[in-house]
């Protein structure tokens, strides 16, 4: 448990640390592998351009304390839930960017919609046609797809999650 009084918190940027190697002032070392905060309501992202890099290091988001204000303030604009009950869901789970991000994913606006939100609306109507009532996206967080251990059993590369 952390509390924090009289301090500005929104914006910091955090992530968990268990039973992490200390050095010898009892500091975590750098190398300590950190962890994000499951229930984070917003994390961290690097530029497009380091998304997916192979190096040695690799990027791992870190928890962001948000503007809770920004998020109860948010404007529904009069959507109602589609008041299907569990039984009647056809539920898709997709990777918001890996199902557009592809070329043949036959966007109209690839270039710019690849791999994003704008992109995947307009394959809503491909989803209804298969049936799909209900899709859950996983995760719609950030995090590193070349953090897979499985290689390509033809030529030894390295897969993407």
């Amino acid at each position: 448990e952390v509390q924090l009084s009289s301090v500005p918190v929104m914006g910091i940027k955090y992530a968990w640390l268990i039973n992490p190697p200390l050095d010898a002032t009892g500091q975590p070392k750098p190398e300590a592998e950190r962890i994000v905060d499951p229930y984070a309501r917003e994390l961290d992202s690097p530029p497009a351009s380091q998304w997916n890099v192979r190096k040695a290091k690799r990027y791992s988001p870190l928890a962001v304390i948000p503007d809770v204000r920004a998020m109860k303030d948010f404007d529904w604009q009069d959507v109602k839930p589609p008041g299907y009950h569990l039984k009647e869901l056809i539920i898709y789970e997709a990777h918001v960017r890996g199902f557009t991000k592809n070329p043949d994913s036959g966007l109209s606006h690839q270039d710019t919609q690849a791999g994003t939100f704008l992109g995947f609306l307009e394959k809503i109507p491909y989803l209804l046609k298969l049936g799909v009532n209900c899709v859950e996206f996983l995760p719609v967080f950030e995090f590193d797809e070349t953090a897979c251990p499985r290689k390509n059993p033809n030529n030894g590369e390295q897969l993407c999650n």
